[in-house]
């Protein structure tokens, strides 16, 4: 899947680069948001933000109103890890700020299997997937 191949949806609000992000059911169209702690995740984020970086310009991948790309199931991607970080074949979750953190609890929304090891606040390589943690 080519980087335009990816499914677009409009930000909600802002959504910073390499997050969980989650559909907005609070509205009928093909919307999303970031991820908040525990919740099922759609895909994440793309690493790219809406403008170029310069003084004064957006950090945010979108903001709200604006079309944002969306790696899904398969992709591989980039995630920011929160508190904890991540080892290589950890399942992760998302933190209330759509980092990605280890799912060690049944019933857990699973939204990426971590393919490098990495510390909090790094983007590491990682495989979206969806499934709820079993023991």
């Amino acid at each position: 899947m080519t980087m335009n191949d990816r499914p677009h949806f409009v930000a909600n609000g802002d959504i910073r680069p390499c997050r969980f992000v989650k559909h907005d059911t609070s509205i009928a169209a093909a919307a999303v948001l970031e991820a908040d702690a525990d919740e099922r995740p759609i895909g994440i984020s793309m690493e790219g933000t809406e403008q170029f970086p310069a003084t004064g310009n957006s950090a945010n991948a979108a903001s709200a109103g604006k079309e944002l790309d969306v790696h899904i199931i398969g992709d591989m991607c980039l995630l920011e890890l929160g508190t904890g970080g991540a080892t290589v074949d950890g399942l992760l979750k998302s933190d209330a700020d759509g980092k990605g953190v280890a799912a060690t609890a049944d019933a857990e929304w699973v939204g990426a299997i971590a393919l490098e090891t990495g510390i909090a606040g790094e983007k590491i390589r990682v495989l979206p997937v969806l499934f709820q943690r079993a023991s």
